[in-house]
Formats: structure tokens, C-alpha cells, sequence
């Protein structure tokens, strides 16, 4: 992308989830031991991609700077203002998609978590 565009506004507006999904029936089923094993395990897992998540970051924000290209990091005013354009743009196919979601991203029920924990502080939705 860097190659073909010079400026960069880092919005905050896309998250990539990579969720783990169990059918809860089997998951409660599982003897206490191999559930606590899962849980373990889903546990270092994202905290694994979350630590590749910030390198990849890392090194992509390097790769633009090298390239000449320059990076804007918005305010928290100018980010409202983006919110606040963004909430007031025609529909468009992304949006209206998403606007029929079931939710589910935005879930803060703590059976949602019960494999990872809740979400961290400071995580937005």
C-alpha cells in the first residue's frame, strides 16, 4: 500500500479478529482437566497473536516511514470528527452489512468470554 500512497491516517476503525469458535454442548461436556488445558492453551494463543499482532504493526509502520511516506496519528478531537463523518456517510454495502450483524462482535456478556477471559481494558468495540 505504502508504495502507491504517500500519506497514512491511522483512524483506529479496522480491527482483525481471529476468533476461536468450540460447540458449547462438547466444550461442557470435556472432563474438567482438558477444558482447563483448552482454556490454558486459547489463553497463550491470543496473547501470542496479540504480541505478533503489535511486531507486525511495528514493522509495517517502519516500512512506510522508510518508504518516504508520511504517517498522520489523528487527535482525540479529529478522531470524534471521523466518527462523527463516518456515522453521517450514505450507506454503502460494508456498512449496511454490517449493520445486520447479529451483534456478536459486540458482546459483552460473560459467557462470551468464557474461554479467554473478559476483554482488556481499553479495548473498544
Amino acid at each position: 500500500m505504502h508504495n502507491f500512497h504517500k500519506f497514512h491516517t491511522l483512524t483506529s476503525h479496522f480491527y482483525i479478529s481471529r476468533p476461536i469458535f468450540l460447540h458449547r454442548p462438547s466444550f461442557d461436556a470435556w472432563p474438567d482437566d482438558l477444558k482447563a488445558a483448552m482454556q490454558e492453551a486459547v489463553t497463550e494463543a491470543v496473547a501470542f497473536q496479540r504480541k505478533l499482532a503489535v511486531e507486525e504493526n511495528e514493522q509495517s509502520r517502519q516500512a512506510i516511514l522508510d518508504a518516504g511516506c508520511e504517517i498522520v496519528e489523528l487527535t482525540l478531537k479529529e478522531h470524534d470528527a471521523f466518527v462523527a463523518a463516518v456515522a453521517r456517510s450514505p450507506r454503502t454495502p460494508a456498512r449496511c452489512t454490517a449493520r445486520k450483524c447479529s451483534g456478536c462482535c459486540r458482546r459483552r456478556d460473560a459467557s462470551y468470554f468464557v474461554i479467554t477471559g473478559p476483554p482488556r481494558s481499553g479495548v473498544t468495540r
